[in-house]
């Protein structure tokens, strides 16, 4: 997780995206953010089952 500010206002939004490459990888990258833009990225790897 890399934050670079903090939220403002009472919802924050969720940009996610999933991919998938080699057999059985994958990565699911987030950015949150609130009203005024982006406040922080989160990127998670995935092993998926044959």
């Amino acid at each position: 997780m890399h934050l670079f500010g903090t939220l403002q206002g009472d919802w924050p939004g969720f940009n996610i995206a999933v991919s998938f490459g080699h057999p059985c990888i994958g990565l699911t990258r987030t950015v949150l953010h609130d009203e005024h833009g982006p406040t922080s990225s989160i990127v998670q790897m995935l092993t998926v089952p044959p």
